[in-house]
């Protein structure tokens, strides 16, 4: 059975509004015409969500090598760098809603197994209630369940991901950094520089279909050169550069927006539950890639000993591809069972695509796969600084 929350009301105008522990003494269980009596409330784990109680690990080791050349009488200053990386993250989640025994102690989690070896390559026949197939074999990521999150029993002798935690995320990932300082003058310095960045996801971190996060590699290429003017008294520097970044993980905040929709009231219940075995969704991460192009110029004037005046000027050029890809490849897995928990709410559900000019027209409620969105425009500069700052070598260490 779901967690039955206990909801205590407060007013702005009470003199005090202490919260009290209920677990202290039964209290009063009143439904008028069919029930009044005692019950006694208990804390217990949430089992409406399989992330309220996980256990997460994580392992992280790397090596380093680094050289830092100089060649003809110190003009030519040449940096390098490789990194390799070993990571292993793993996540415990709960059970399923509706797969936790009659005798479960409510006060203790219920752990899912680890995956099997042939995780990733699970399939099932749909079935109809007697057990005969209704079609071909699919991926078998989210096991059909009953109203009451039950498992049907057409599926008994079959395996589904979700029935599993998520493999245990591990590898290794080589970085490399690379850059050089051409003093061509005691005023004039170009520079080059590219470099690579790795960054494992935390462990806790879980996409819409519960594995875990992969990690975000970036890459950034630094092209520029630094002028010093009037005996040093003023430095000009000048720089384009490149970065993309793959796997950006970005969290749905504010709880999956799906959720206000399986949480729609089917019409003669008082369930507040989508009847259509659809769970709610916990708080997870979508993916998306980001790459930017910009010109940065900074100067810096030394008035005095005691004063010195910088300013510098960005153009940042920043896209964000394929958002929320994860989300979307959901919403199209799922769109006919979407619609069946809109129109069991009593939504009038338009199947055909509509213009968005209908849709502001329209009190229609429009349910269909999500079409591929357009690369998304930022100009925020520091969307970069990040990573620019871990995967290059600053050239502002070298000598004039």
């Amino acid at each position: 059975l779901p967690t039955q929350f206990i909801r205590v009301r407060r007013y702005w105008n009470e003199s005090a509004r202490e919260i009290t522990d209920l677990s202290l003494g039964p209290i009063r269980y009143l439904n008028p015409g069919v029930t009044n009596t005692q019950i006694q409330p208990r804390w217990v784990i949430d089992n409406s969500r399989y992330d309220t109680e996980t256990v997460n690990d994580a392992n992280y080791k790397y090596g380093l090598v680094a050289l830092n050349a100089k060649f003809w009488r110190d003009r030519l200053v040449v940096l390098g760098a490789v990194r390799r990386d070993q990571y292993f993250t793993s996540s415990q989640q709960q059970v399923r809603q509706g797969d936790y025994p009659a005798d479960w102690d409510s006060a203790r989690p219920l752990f899912r197994p680890a995956a099997p070896s042939d995780w990733a390559t699970l399939t099932y026949v749909p079935k109809d209630a007697q057990g005969r197939a209704t079609g071909p074999a699919q991926p078998a990521t989210a096991r059909p369940r009953a109203t009451n999150r039950s498992r049907l029993t057409q599926y008994a002798g079959d395996r589904f991901q979700d029935d599993f935690n998520a493999p245990p995320l591990e590898g290794y990932q080589t970085t490399k950094s690379t850059g050089l300082v051409f003093h061509v003058a005691r005023w004039l310095s170009p520079f080059v520089n590219y470099a690579e960045t790795f960054n494992p996801a935390t462990a806790y971190n879980v996409l819409i279909d519960g594995n875990l996060v992969p990690p975000t590699v970036a890459s950034g290429l630094d092209v520029g050169t630094r002028v010093e003017l009037f005996q040093g008294r003023l430095n000009l520097s000048f720089t384009y550069y490149r970065n993309e970044e793959e796997n950006r993980a970005a969290s749905i905040s504010g709880g999956p927006q799906l959720n206000a929709l399986y949480r729609a009231i089917p019409q003669g219940s008082t369930n507040p539950l989508n009847n259509r075995g659809q769970n709610l969704i916990p708080t997870y991460v979508d993916l998306s890639t980001r790459h930017g192009t910009g010109y940065e110029i900074e100067a810096t004037a030394n008035l005095t000993k005691g004063l010195r005046l910088t300013g510098s000027v960005a153009v940042p050029r920043i896209y964000l591809d394929d958002a929320n890809a994860m989300t979307r490849a959901y919403i199209d897995r799922n769109a006919d069972v979407i619609r069946q928990i809109a129109e069991d709410a009593s939504v009038r559900v338009d199947r055909r695509p509509t213009s968005p000019a209908s849709m502001r027209r329209s009190r229609r409620m429009c349910v269909h796969p999500t079409p591929r969105p357009r690369p998304t425009r930022t100009t925020r500069s520091f969307s970069f600084a990040a990573a620019r700052s871990r995967a290059g070598f600053s050239t502002r260490n070298s000598r004039w």
